[in-house]
């Protein structure tokens, strides 16, 4: 019995030689995966921003120009004259007074931004608006024969909005209306 208690002890030490060893690379594993996951945050850093929406409805620039006071534009019937008359000389012409656009700014609101990492930070401010318009269409003689509000983008001038507006009006009316 002596014999046999000894021959298992000789054989514990490498049973926990392999435990010790099988511990410690759970152990180096589990490091190795936070040393993995905490490098991205600490390289890249973070980056908040905090939008601010504006309650007003005042334009910025611009006079705002309502469905009830541009209702007296009627295709067929009322002339570039009367709308100038009107609703004022404040508005953008395309060449050939095909057609004209009366625009305004609506502030939409602001924001804050934030950046930071190991190697420094910065922040600051930034601001938003709806720009919108009114575009109204001519034939030859000064007749109205187009209207329509429009939410303008950003990313195009005024006068390719226009010129791209126009385009389509004239290609759904006869021709027998546009002459």
């Amino acid at each position: 019995m002596l014999i046999e208690k000894l021959q298992s002890e000789k054989h514990w030490p490498e049973l926990m030689g392999f435990r010790q060893k099988q511990g410690s690379l759970r152990h180096l594993r589990l490091l190795s995966g936070l040393v993995v996951a905490a490098t991205p945050i600490l390289l890249t850093g973070c980056v908040g921003v905090l939008p601010i929406p504006s309650f007003s409805t005042r334009p910025e620039c611009g006079e705002r120009i309502t469905t009830a006071r541009a209702a007296f534009v009627q295709p067929g019937k009322t002339t570039r004259d009367d709308v100038v008359f009107i609703l004022g000389t404040n508005f953008v012409s395309l060449p050939r007074h095909r057609a004209m656009a009366y625009t305004w700014e609506i502030p939409g609101g602001s924001g804050l931004w934030i950046a930071c990492s190991t190697m420094g930070g910065a922040s600051g401010e930034f601001d938003w608006s709806h720009w919108r318009a009114f575009f109204i269409a001519f034939d030859d003689r000064g007749i109205v024969t187009g209207k329509a509000f429009k939410h303008l983008s950003s990313r195009r001038s005024l006068d390719e909005q226009l010129d791209r507006w126009l385009a389509k009006i004239e290609t759904k009316q006869p021709k027998n209306v546009r002459d």
